[in-house]
């Protein structure tokens, strides 16, 4: 592990500055799993009824989204962990096994539920996105806050256009910026969760799926 890991700037809870709590802040408020929980909304509400929406939204929430988070506090409370960000790939292989988990179930439930193909996809991609950064963090710590972001654009690209994925796209910008200046990665693992978000949405594409 390298040193831009082992000593990120918000690692200390007793001394924030308001730039470090800002940047904290962005980085709970857009972690993948509130990401992915709104962007399911998003989805299920653009091909759906509205309550049959909010209930798919609600499966794939709780099970590919709070499921994991619940899991990452209580190991957090037992010691297990050091922060709720985990900045080690040891401490990440466990909870990336129970999201993966989770979004197996996630896309298991919409499936049985005959959820449309759009957020079927998306469930997919969570699903492979996971997979994928669990067997990278075995040797290298991609990040998982660049997966996310760059995934989501990159879906609304394909799926509500071109236009729409630029409006987003600055989140990929700031999301960088913020997680480089926290300390949390360096450029090479932030670059690395770029290229594996997108390259799933791409992939998804060209076979059809999205």
């Amino acid at each position: 592990m390298n040193i831009i890991t082992k000593n990120p700037r918000d690692g200390d809870l007793s001394g924030f500055s308001w730039r470090v709590r800002l940047a904290r802040g962005y980085s709970n408020l857009f972690s993948p799993p509130s990401l992915y929980a709104v962007y399911a909304f998003v989805l299920a509400l653009q091909s759906m009824p509205f309550w049959r929406g909010v209930l798919h939204a609600a499966l794939f929430g709780v099970f590919a989204s709070l499921l994991p988070v619940l899991f990452i506090v209580y190991l957090l409370r037992r010691g297990k962990v050091r922060d709720l960000h985990i900045s080690s790939t040891r401490e990440r292989q466990t909870p990336y096994l129970v999201g993966i988990a989770g979004a197996a179930v996630a896309l298991g439930l919409l499936r049985a539920l005959e959820s449309p193909p759009l957020l079927l996809g998306f469930a997919l991609s969570d699903l492979l996105a996971l997979s994928a950064l669990a067997v990278f963090n075995r040797f290298w710590l991609v990040s998982a806050h660049m997966t996310g972001v760059t995934l989501i654009v990159t879906f609304t690209g394909f799926v509500f256009g071109q236009i729409s994925a630029l409006w987003l796209s600055p989140l990929i910008v700031i999301t960088f910026a913020v997680r480089l200046y926290l300390r949390r990665h360096n450029p090479a693992e932030m670059i690395g969760g770029a290229l594996l978000g997108s390259g799933i949405a791409f992939g998804l594409a060209s076979l059809g799926i999205i």
